[in-house]
């Protein structure tokens, strides 16, 4: 039994227990079959924990988590035919998040069923860039964001082709999402996992409520160009965010008010910054920085 993070109490597997794995390959392959059936030939699929902080043996969770998915695959290559390449993706996060440690351990890559990660570092702070390493000590769980890239990295070096997935904290939320400036260091983080390596970034985006954050259209679209080519130029006077995409979406998308609103854009960002650098250590729990806003 493990608590979530809503506080529910849920049954989850042992992982330290191998027994399972052939009820559990079996459980994804008829899942798969199901899909196909139905017109749905999806690649990826995440076999995760609850969404928790505990882990319910002892033993490096990520040695652990690892071993068991490593036997999952190789038992769906043995006794399952696919006839495509299917992902198995394991999600580092939480407990999870650290590579493992033990020697010859790696990423299964099997003739048809692989395993690969899904890198999920909830506990960076967006507010600097991706490689940042600033005191450790102000940061939430007394790790910079370049502790948590470093992990990242080490992932990478268990893959035969380097192959990582990476889920993008794209907005500060806490239960609802917030107006707070994702904008700053967007391209710095796109093009850090560019250069490192990572061919598949998931964006959480907005789920789960209709409010929209500030800009977000904006954001939507800065993602989506970024997503084409990391280098593209957001603005050419950091001062003013003029020069650019950014200036040329706030003329598109506001017309006559386009000048006035690039403005506003900029006086919040720098507004935002002041609040992030007070209370760096929340990083996604955002409760006194939005409290200062209220």
């Amino acid at each position: 039994n493990v608590t979530d993070w809503s506080g529910a109490t849920v049954k989850t597997l042992n992982l330290s227990k191998l027994d399972m794995v052939p009820y559990v390959a079996k459980e994804i392959a008829t899942l798969i079959k199901s899909n196909e059936a139905n017109g749905y030939y999806k690649t990826e699929y995440i076999f995760s924990p609850p969404d928790s902080t505990e882990w319910p043996t002892s033993n490096s969770a990520s040695d652990e988590y690892l071993t068991f998915m490593n036997a999952v695959a190789q038992e769906m290559n043995e006794k399952y035919t696919f006839g495509r390449e299917i992902n198995l993706l394991l999600l580092a996060y939480n407990k999870t998040l650290m590579a493992p440690t033990t020697a010859g351990l790696s990423l299964y890559d099997g003739k048809e069923v692989d395993v690969s990660v899904m890198y999920a570092p909830i506990q960076a702070n967006m507010y600097r860039a991706i490689t940042d390493s600033a005191n450790a000590s102000d940061y939430y769980g007394g790790h910079a964001n370049s502790y948590y890239f470093s992990e990242l990295q080490k992932w990478q070096a268990l893959s035969p082709n380097g192959k990582v997935y990476y889920w993008n904290y794209s907005t500060y939320y806490d239960t609802y999402f917030v107006p707070l400036d994702t904008i700053s260091n967007m391209q710095t983080t796109y093009q850090a996992l560019a250069n490192s390596g990572v061919g598949t970034l998931f964006d959480l985006g907005q789920v789960g409520d209709l409010v929209s954050t500030d800009f977000s259209a904006l954001k939507t679209f800065l993602k989506g160009q970024l997503a084409k080519n990391v280098n593209v130029v957001l603005w050419t006077d950091a001062s003013t965010l003029k020069g650019g995409l950014v200036e040329a979406f706030m003329n598109a998308y506001y017309g006559a008010g386009g000048a006035k609103m690039l403005a506003l854009l900029k006086v919040e960002m720098d507004w935002y910054k002041t609040l992030a650098d007070e209370v760096v250590y929340y990083n996604n729990g955002t409760k006194q920085i939005v409290a200062i806003k209220s």
